[in-house]
């Protein structure tokens, strides 16, 4: 199956390094710096709720979770249905800490499942919210049979 989103102005676009699949987009230059990944599918497991909120609890074992949202289904729209949880850490690793958001989303797709992650600070989360609003509505089937994955 084949995924299309549409790509934010000035944001650049790389393929995961192989033998992974999948999309990263950049935030532009002079912007507060941010990622949005676009991951290979997945097997659905369970509600989209309970699969995204395993993503969130996986993606953040490596931080302290200082805050964290339950799932929510996005607005229904042109796009693929979905749902998104965010959760604010703190790397362990790091002195002074360094917190980031981790926005994580997913979509159900004809038999599969496509999870994305936002990640970026808080001054990131505020100027990159309405891109990513519109990035995550943007995201649709575009070919049922084909094999690549974007």
């Amino acid at each position: 199956m084949r995924y299309g989103f549409d790509s934010p102005p000035g944001w650049i676009e790389r393929p995961y390094p192989p033998p992974q699949k999948g999309v990263l987009l950049v935030a532009p230059p002079l912007t507060p710096r941010a990622s949005i990944l676009f991951m290979d599918a997945i097997s659905s497991v369970g509600t989209l709720e309970e699969q995204v909120e395993a993503a969130l609890d996986q993606g953040c074992a490596d931080s302290v979770v200082l805050e964290r949202g339950r799932a929510m289904r996005l607005p229904p729209g042109p796009g693929l249905p979905g749902v998104v949880a965010v959760a604010k850490v703190a790397l362990k690793e790091v002195v002074p800490t360094l917190e980031t958001h981790r926005v994580f989303a997913m979509f159900q797709g004809q038999y599969e499942r496509l999870p994305v992650v936002f990640l970026g600070d808080s001054e990131a989360m505020t100027a990159h919210h309405d891109t990513l609003q519109q990035v995550l509505a943007s995201i649709r089937i575009e070919d049922p049979q084909d094999e690549a994955l974007y």
